[in-house]
């Protein structure tokens, strides 16, 4: 899942890139982390992408298709603001729907600020969502705070959420660091 609101078009200090290009960057190298039987899918969040759902799907999960993948982070575009609790909880639900159960079914979500969007689930409701009920299986989420712009209550949720779902929480400061905090992330599976 990768942050597409509007924060993610700011330059990045030291650089000639936005947040959202060295993020798409990285997650295009990413993808070598991937075997050709890994099922592999992309979904974009900001706010109202579609009415009131906060995401997109751009690649659904299925074999990795590079070509799909890579083409649909570089046509990415920043706007409006975070949609992040529903948003994850979808792709939570959406993972859990084609789990295998050989596999390591996770998700991981790159943002850069904290949810925006009013009209979403609570931070209580959202982690409850996130546990697996009775026979369903585990999807663990990987949540990376993008920059130093979350709050530490934002930050806090997605510390949480990874707790929830056996995860783990990364934090990359220095939006310039991003590519090898994905290689960090990748090296789970």
């Amino acid at each position: 899942m990768m942050d597409t609101s509007g924060s993610m078009k700011e330059k990045v200090e030291g650089t000639n890139s936005t947040r959202l290009q060295l993020a798409t960057r990285a997650a295009s190298a990413s993808l070598s982390y991937f075997g050709t039987n890994d099922a592999v899918g992309l979904w974009e969040f900001s706010t109202h992408l579609s009415g009131s759902v906060d995401h997109r799907q751009l690649v659904p999960i299925s074999a990795k298709d590079e070509e799909a993948l890579t083409r649909a982070l570089r046509n990415l575009q920043p706007q409006n603001d975070t949609g992040l609790y529903d948003t994850a909880r979808n792709a939570v639900n959406a993972v859990r729907a084609q789990a295998d159960a050989d596999g390591i079914n996770a998700v991981v979500l790159l943002t850069d600020g904290d949810n925006q969007d009013p009209g979403s689930v609570s931070p209580a409701a959202l982690l409850a969502g996130l546990r697996p009920r009775a026979g369903q299986p585990a999807v663990r989420v990987y949540p990376i705070a993008f920059g130093d712009d979350l709050s530490e209550a934002g930050k806090g949720v997605l510390n949480q959420i990874a707790r929830t779902t056996g995860g783990r929480y990364y934090q990359s400061n220095d939006p310039r660091d991003i590519e090898s905090v994905l290689g960090d992330v990748m090296s789970n599976f």
